[in-house]
């Protein structure tokens, strides 16, 4: 029965790695499709962009950025409503996301051996 159990308490633990790695691989998808939208708002390559997102640290920021260019622009202002519903919705997952990427899934007990 213990060896049962352990072996169960291993495919859990498989299986909680494997859905957080499918989380933070998801959001840095995210992060990649916000590098286009400004991007396109800026009317300028991909690669520059991401230079520039990618060097500040603070995510907010990065949203915020975006909330500006959507409030700038002529052709895509219209589309600054929709835009906020998405960034508030971005902005409600960010700490869910901080907490998989810095906090040990398994919690103390595991890193003890108890």
């Amino acid at each position: 029965m213990t060896q049962l159990l352990a072996c169960l308490k291993k495919e859990q633990d498989r299986a909680i790695f494997t859905a957080i790695g499918i989380a933070l691989s998801g959001f840095a998808r995210l992060e990649e499709n916000l590098v286009t939208v400004a991007a396109t708002l800026l009317g300028v390559n991909k690669r520059k962009v991401g230079l520039i997102l990618y060097s500040i640290i603070n995510f907010q920021t990065w949203l915020s950025i975006i909330d500006q260019l959507f409030a700038e622009d002529e052709i895509y202002g219209a589309l600054a409503p929709q835009w906020t519903k998405i960034s508030s919705g971005i902005r409600a997952i960010k700490d869910d996301r901080d907490r998989f990427a810095h906090h040990s899934a398994l919690g103390a007990a595991s890193h003890t051996g108890n």
